[in-house]
């Protein structure tokens, strides 16, 4: 079995990825334990495909993770309206039991900014914090902008429609793409 979703994440630059996931271990409540990707590291794989995506690679007994990055998506993050890195990931389970793909339980690590951790976003507070976003950059060029200076309104609701379309992109990555909790066990 296998799933593959979008996630988004702050954060500017992606160089080395580390990545908890739950397992049948959180059953047992034995120690989680950390996959770690590191350039030509046994059970790490990293290759650049046609699709125009970076593909990192990583896998302990029954589970292989794999990280999928637009090679221009550095390029787009400074023109989002809000600077996410917007990643793929894909499950793979080959075992009996189940596997738990717990989006609260994994983490980024820029290990050449720091050792920099970010953890995974929830989907819907992420939601309700674009739209709130959405609704005071309405009301702030129908309040200020607009009003402040009439001969720039066609510029300003450009503008505002720009950032708009932006953000409605973003929400639906994030209602469409977004990583959820699921189980994956051997009969999917």
């Amino acid at each position: 079995m296998h799933y593959t979703s979008g996630v988004s994440d702050l954060a500017r630059v992606v160089i080395l990825a580390a990545i908890t996931a739950g397992s049948a271990y959180a059953a047992n409540k034995q120690t989680i334990p950390a996959l770690r990707w590191a350039e030509n590291a046994t059970n790490c794989t990293f290759r650049d495909a046609d699709d125009g995506r970076t593909y990192y690679g990583v896998s302990s007994g029954d589970v292989e993770i794999i990280l999928a990055v637009d090679r221009q998506e550095l390029e787009k993050i400074p023109h989002r309206a809000k600077p996410m890195l917007g990643v793929f990931l894909t499950f793979r389970y080959k075992g009996n039991d189940k596997f738990e793909v717990l989006q609260n339980k994994m983490y980024l690590e820029y290990t050449k900014h720091s050792q920099v951790v970010k953890g995974s976003l929830d989907p819907d507070d992420m939601l309700k914090h674009l739209q709130e976003n959405v609704d005071d950059l309405t009301d702030e060029v129908e309040r200020h902008d607009v009003k402040r200076h009439p001969e720039l309104k066609e510029q300003k609701e450009s503008e505002l429609q720009q950032r708009l379309k932006d953000y409605t992109e973003m929400m639906d990555f994030i209602s469409t793409r977004a990583l959820t909790p699921v189980t994956l066990d051997a009969s999917n």
